[in-house]
């Protein structure tokens, strides 16, 4: 459902974006790379992207920002790991964007409203995944819990589990 809600903003950046030009501004946002090595890498990541071959575009991507560090390059990373669903370094890669190019507010509204879908998708993951926190010190798998019968009770009718658990709780 979430994903649907993120089509239409990817449609805009990617068919619409294309046909405005901020050129005319104070330093483009997605300004081309200038070396004639670099923009071979970029035409490679554009064409692994357009493959779905996301990886590779990202690798592609990064090779030529280590030649000449455009800004077209950490915005085509940040779509490469938004596709692949890698949203910590998306959202990572589209800050470096926005503080590297300065866009204007409607470019970076666009992406700020993709950012923050992305952080509700990944809080979303991270409530339904298992903890990932190491067992505790002499914890064992083998170990099976005290039976209720056996866990000894105090005159205020609260077990020895329940009292360690109030007092952790607090």
């Amino acid at each position: 459902m979430r994903s649907m809600v993120l089509v239409p903003v990817v449609v805009f950046l990617f068919v619409l974006t294309p046909s405005v030009s901020w050129a005319d501004e104070a330093g483009d946002p997605l300004a081309m790379p200038t070396d004639p090595e670099a923009i071979k890498y970029l035409e490679r990541g554009d064409t692994h992207f357009r493959l779905r071959e996301f990886k590779e575009a990202v690798e592609a991507y990064r090779e030529g920002a280590r030649i000449e560090l455009s800004p077209r390059f950490l915005y085509n990373i940040a779509q490469s790991f938004r596709q692949l669903k890698d949203y910590g370094n998306a959202i990572w890669y589209f800050r470096q964007w926005m503080s590297a190019a300065h866009p204007p507010d409607d470019m970076r509204d666009p992406i700020e409203e993709v950012i923050q879908k992305m952080r509700d998708e990944m809080e979303a993951a991270a409530t339904t995944k298992p903890p990932t926190e190491p067992a505790a010190k002499g914890a064992s798998m083998d170990a099976k819990p005290a039976p209720d019968e056996a866990i000894e009770r105090s005159g205020s009718g609260f077990t020895t589990r329940r009292k360690i658990a109030l007092g952790v709780g607090a």
